[in-house]
């Protein structure tokens, strides 16, 4: 895999004099860029989880970074060549040069982290070392930022984690993370999906039309939200983070659940909620699935 594949979100090549040695200069002290020693810094390129998970106190889910492992180590060349000249690497995905989690992490926290993102910045210097008992939390210099990508590959290289097979045979690796997934998966319906609550909320008789242009037409049924239509504000709406403009039902949603009673046999009882149906659409007026998030300021 080449580095300059996965930064397609910001720039695809990087060049060296991005890059300088970290240093602390004086107030009216002058900065020599076109000394090369200000450039000779060595690299390292991270592998960041990232996850959003419950916080009691804001009572919403909060985005969380978490620097799973250095992969790579590269020296920053600052040679005449690449004074103008931007540079590709090559890295190899089954190689890790540094773990930042402990054993317990590495067993069970890596598998919340589904997706993340590369990123190549300058090796901190207070970096010490992370033992298998206790993982390290790690805050990365800037850098630059690849765009996000699937962690499903970082499961099966753990010395200590869940694989234990042939880390050589790519057939075994895949049909691991198969089964992993498949396994992710029961978990997550056995969690959320059985509930009542669940159904409650995803099953009702006032479904969403799947275009703007529809639930507009259906004046009567669906109405402009009062906070996030752009009949009633001019800017972004704050409660559905990344939507346009929202509708919502005219009337209470009536539920359904389904249960199996003594006899075996699969009952329905339908109720009135207290809750109305909220459509969001995006920018192409497309339906988001999106859920209420307020911005805390």
């Amino acid at each position: 895999m080449l580095l300059s594949d996965e930064f397609t979100k910001n720039a695809p090549l990087r060049y060296p004099r991005n890059f300088t040695a970290p240093r602390t200069f004086g107030a009216t002290e002058p900065v020599n860029y076109f000394d090369d020693s200000v450039y000779n810094v060595q690299l390292g390129l991270y592998v960041v989880g990232y996850k959003e998970a419950q916080d009691e106190n804001l009572r919403k889910f909060v985005p969380q970074h978490r620097v799973l492992a250095r992969l790579a180590t590269y020296q920053n060349r600052v040679d005449e060549q690449h004074r103008w000249n931007p540079i590709i690497e090559a890295y190899q995905l089954d190689r890790v040069d540094e773990w930042y989690l402990s054993r317990y992490e590495m067993r069970v926290d890596l598998f919340t982290y589904r997706f993340g993102y590369l990123k190549l910045a300058p090796i901190a210097q207070t970096e010490g070392q992370t033992t298998t008992d206790r993982g390290r939390i790690v805050d990365l210099p800037e850098g630059i930022i690849s765009a996000p990508i699937s962690l499903h590959w970082l499961w099966t290289l753990p010395p200590e984690g869940e694989f234990q097979g042939n880390r050589q045979d790519r057939q075994e690796k895949l049909e691991f993370v198969k089964e992993k997934s498949r396994e992710m998966c029961h978990e997550w319906f056995d969690e959320d999906g059985a509930l009542s609550n669940f159904i409650r909320e995803t099953e009702t008789n006032s479904s969403c039309p799947c275009k703007e242009e529809q639930a507009k037409m259906d004046l009567g049924r669906f109405m402009p939200h009062p906070r996030c239509s752009a009949l009633f504000r001019d800017v972004s709406c704050t409660e559905t983070l990344g939507s346009m403009n929202c509708y919502m039902s005219a009337q209470n949603v009536r539920g359904s659940t389904y249960r199996m009673n003594y006899e075996g046999h699969e009952q329905e009882s339908a109720y009135s909620t207290h809750y109305g149906q909220t459509c969001c659409y995006d920018a192409q007026g497309f339906l988001m699935q999106s859920t209420y998030q307020p911005v805390v300021k």
